[in-house]
């Protein structure tokens, strides 16, 4: 999911996209539903369109400029499965089971694949800074793509992990990947990678979590992990080096997503729905 404004956008897989209005974030409000492609997996908002990675589709792209009533606008049929997008600018980055494809959504109608990159495995996630993109990689870990020339990207670096990688996120010098231990293990960790030179990332610590990392995004040094079963962990990292679990926050079935807007940590718990938790203190975590 993604926030923007007062507004959270959810992929809710066959339920496609949905909006939800937090501006009570007490009273959240379902104010808008496209629902044309289903099997929405990741969405990320810039400006006033929301791209939609949805599996098997590929990549939608909506108009949100009214939240209210957003409108498809074109439907771009991926090479692969799409899992994750992450948008800078008029580029968007599609990962899935075809590795990072880039693509022009400067006319979000007929969005052109630019480029595609093959990864060693199936990638789940993807955060972009600067001339980067960094990538969750699964069971080959953390992959490092230089992406100045949309047109040309290439593997510059990468860091393998014990089990598997699909959850990415960015501080200062540091990667962070949501993993899970391999089958049939329901546990997982925090892997920290130094890319302060990106094409020489080093693989750090290790951190146990007590559930299958999902998803995660990092605040003002502090990680908010979707650990599946586990719920919620939020993990401090204000020394990379020695990462520990600051608190915990309980939830019926099974948390795949997180992000964060203020003080408002939003967390998509599966058949549950979405949870609004108070994070003004991350180490007491509490529903919203």
């Amino acid at each position: 999911m993604d926030v923007s404004g007062d507004y959270v956008y959810v992929a809710a897989s066959d339920a496609g996209l949905q909006v939800v209005d937090v501006t009570n974030p007490t009273a959240p409000v379902l104010v808008g539903v496209v629902d044309q492609v289903l099997s929405g997996h990741d969405v990320t908002v810039s400006g006033s369109c929301a791209y939609l990675a949805a599996t098997a589709i590929g990549l939608q792209i909506v108009d949100v400029s009214d939240p209210t009533l957003p409108r498809q606008l074109g439907v771009l049929n991926t090479q692969g499965n799409a899992y994750d997008v992450a948008v800078s600018g008029s580029i968007a980055h599609v990962v899935g089971n075809d590795g990072l494809q880039v693509i022009d959504a400067s006319n979000p109608i007929s969005a052109p694949i630019l480029s595609r990159t093959e990864t060693a495995d199936w990638a789940r996630g993807v955060v972009v800074s600067g001339d980067y993109a960094y990538v969750a990689n699964d069971e080959s870990g953390l992959q490092v793509i230089d992406v100045a020339n949309p047109a040309a990207p290439f593997n510059v670096g990468s860091v393998d992990t014990p089990g598997r990688a699909f959850g990415a996120a960015l501080e200062g010098d540091y990667a962070y990947l949501a993993c899970w231990d391999n089958p049939p293990s329901v546990s997982g960790y925090l892997q920290v990678v130094d890319v302060s030179q990106p094409t020489d990332p080093a693989g750090g610590v290790l951190l146990d979590i007590p559930g299958r990392g999902y998803d995660l995004v990092i605040t003002d040094h502090y990680a908010f992990v979707a650990a599946s079963g586990a719920g919620l962990q939020v993990v401090d990292l204000s020394d990379p080096t020695a990462p520990f679990i600051a608190a915990t926050l309980d939830f019926p079935g099974f948390v795949r997503g997180v992000t964060i807007s203020g003080d408002i940590a939003y967390v998509t718990n599966g058949r549950y729905g979405l949870k609004l938790v108070d994070v003004s203190d991350p180490t007491a975590p509490e529903y919203s």
